[in-house]
């Protein structure tokens, strides 16, 4: 089973330190977080600010809509949120 990500957008959560994305599975609406430190690796610059989340999060988009994928695929079904972290980047 496979999810869509039709709606490009996303938005930085800095209570959680997360970015918020969704994804579809054919008519239902599944919401992602991901952690900040999942982009470390990709953080050259070192930032710690929204925008420089923000804009890693759109340089390396489809990476992470692959990887939100299979957290979708092996995850519980029904389930209407799913937290990516640095761990899920590694597999």
């Amino acid at each position: 089973m496979t999810i869509s990500f039709p709606n490009s957008n996303r938005s930085f959560d800095s209570d959680s330190n997360r970015i918020l994305f969704w994804g579809y599975d054919n008519i239902s609406e599944v919401s992602f977080y991901l952690e900040t430190e999942a982009l470390d690796r990709f953080n050259s610059e070192k930032t710690k600010i929204e925008s420089g989340f923000l804009q890693i999060f759109d340089a390396i988009r489809s990476q992470i809509y692959e990887v939100a994928n299979k957290v979708y695929t092996r995850g519980e079904k029904g389930n209407h949120a799913y937290v990516l972290s640095s761990k899920d980047f590694q597999e």
